[in-house]
């Protein structure tokens, strides 16, 4: 396994999938849970960011968060919180939710390559289990501009 990065679609519809998958919600809050589809890549940096399709172009999504106040945190006023836990002590628990998004900024990388992105069929909705397999694609970035995306059997 190991680490990855997100992939986001956004207004670009993927051979053999439903375009509702891609389209952007009105309640979105800058989850990666919620809005278009997600995929992962081993293809860039590895670090867990988050990168977008959109507008023919491929965009680095650097997000802007703000700090929580600790009584708003997940574990606040639980016996985690003061006595933490038998794997990741007591700090682990203070820091979760410790930082919220509240915006991002997408960065155009100018990238020029092919892209390799997947997701399971069950993230995506068409499976009922993760053992029935993955949707796999390929992306072709040609000086910055999206030259296709293609289904990879």
């Amino acid at each position: 396994m190991g680490m990855f990065d997100y992939v986001r679609v956004e207004g670009h519809a993927l051979p053999g999938l439903d375009p509702k998958l891609f389209e952007q919600r009105q309640d979105e809050n800058e989850s990666l849970v919620e809005g278009p589809a997600v995929f992962q890549t081993k293809d860039l940096e590895n670090y867990l960011g988050t990168y977008v399709i959109k507008d023919g172009r491929f965009f680095e999504r650097i997000y802007q968060r703000e700090k929580v106040p600790e009584e708003e945190r997940t574990y606040y006023c639980k016996p985690e919180w003061d006595e933490g836990g038998k794997i990741f002590g007591k700090d682990h628990y203070r820091w979760v939710g410790a930082k919220r998004i509240v915006g991002h900024k997408d960065v155009d990388l100018d990238y020029h390559g092919d892209i390799w992105f997947y997701a399971s069929k069950k993230e995506l909705g068409l499976a009922e289990d993760r053992r029935s397999g993955l949707v796999e694609f390929k992306a072709r970035f040609t000086h910055g501009d999206l030259e296709w995306i293609k289904s990879i059997e």
